[in-house]
């Protein structure tokens, strides 16, 4: 069993409670094939200013008070912008649960790194980070967080469905994998080069050709760093589906690009399965829609918390991607999620070691 490999060390719990901020809002978004639901612009997180008695480099006025100066109070302007290396990376090993575990060891925390006392630096699993990613990420995480309070499906002209019975592939006879990993697709796993806002695509794109109805398509794709090798390793411990506010189409064609047998992706829910929030454009990703899973043993994977904002703690808000081609978030998440494998109640477990609940 994992449990009793002991090697699964420097964990940071969640320390932080927020103040709840009615004036934290996302931009306006746009929408297209690959993201509902997600701004289409140069950047993952771009948050307005926010009226909250401090500025973004934590300058406070006596109105001040709450969760937010916790988290951006720290950001001053003489911080270094990135982490320092922490080492050699470590080689990713397969002969064993043990080395696997020890090979996927983040690297120790350099004295000098600026954030090592900031009360959510475990949010990034990687070991390199810019403040200014880092600042975005949080604001928005907070946001997502305080969407989630505010939703009522009871108002039935503003949230809309079409599919809330899918029911997944049953798991082969004499499978072990007791959990279901659910993976958001565009930021999360892979990137779609938006050519039409002026994007260059970069070393690494694929061109992907498809047709959609009487159209034949051409988009360009990058997949995350450390993608196969990540897909491979969670296989082993989890039934894994995406759950993407894609079109049905979209989705598959980029599964597709990392998955063309199926051989790991068992099942695709898309926009479809989705909850749409018509006054904000959000596409909520409700788990109780895989009707023949328990909830207790799924968990989301979503760069936007928004995304999983009626399942707070069955989710893991993981740092944005675009282009960074020296990004390990998927490299060094994979610890985590092989301890979280063995767990009885997913739920129960977030609460006690990621504690994202407390945040709202």
């Amino acid at each position: 069993m994992l449990s009793k490999l002991n090697v699964f060390t420097g964990f940071q719990a969640w320390k932080a409670s927020r103040k709840e901020s009615e004036d934290i809002v996302p931009e306006e978004k746009t929408f297209d094939g690959a993201k509902g639901g997600r701004m289409q612009d140069e950047s993952p997180y771009k948050p307005r200013e926010m009226n909250t008695g401090m500025d973004l480099e934590g300058q406070g006025t006596e109105t001040s008070s709450g969760n937010y100066a916790k988290v951006v109070g720290c950001f001053s302007a003489d911080m270094k912008e990135e982490f320092p290396s922490a080492g050699q990376t470590p080689t990713f090993k397969h002969n064993s649960n043990f080395d696997k575990l020890r090979a996927i060891t983040p690297p120790a925390t350099s004295p000098a790194d600026p954030f090592v006392s900031h009360p959510y630096r475990y949010l990034i699993y990687g070991p390199s980070i810019t403040k200014e990613k880092f600042k975005s990420y949080l604001l928005y995480a907070m946001d997502g967080l305080q969407y989630s309070s505010r939703i009522n499906l009871n108002d039935t002209g503003r949230y809309k469905f079409k599919n809330r019975d899918k029911r997944l592939k049953e798991q082969p006879e004499g499978s072990t994998k007791k959990k279901t990993l659910a993976l958001d697709l565009e930021e999360t796993l892979l990137h779609i080069v938006k050519e039409f806002e002026g994007e260059v695509a970069s070393e690494g794109t694929i061109d992907v050709s498809f047709r959609d109805g009487n159209r034949s398509l051409t988009i360009k794709v990058k997949l995350r760093p450390y993608l196969q090798e990540f897909l491979q390793t969670v296989s082993e411990f989890y039934e894994v589906v995406i759950f993407t506010a894609c079109t049905a189409k979209m989705a598959h064609v980029l599964v597709d690009v990392f998955d063309p047998e199926r051989k790991i992706i068992t099942d695709i829910l898309t926009r479809e399965e989705c909850i749409h929030d018509s006054q904000s454009g959000f596409f909520i990703k409700e788990l109780s829609v895989m009707k023949n899973r328990d909830i207790k043993d799924i968990i989301i994977i979503d760069n936007y918390v928004h995304s999983f904002a009626l399942n707070i703690q069955n989710g893991i808000p993981i740092l944005a991607w675009t282009t960074d081609p020296k990004d390990q978030e998927l490299k060094y998440m994979q610890k985590f999620l092989l301890e979280a494998s063995e767990a009885m109640d997913i739920r129960q477990y977030f609460a006690s070691n990621l504690k994202l609940s407390e945040l709202m």
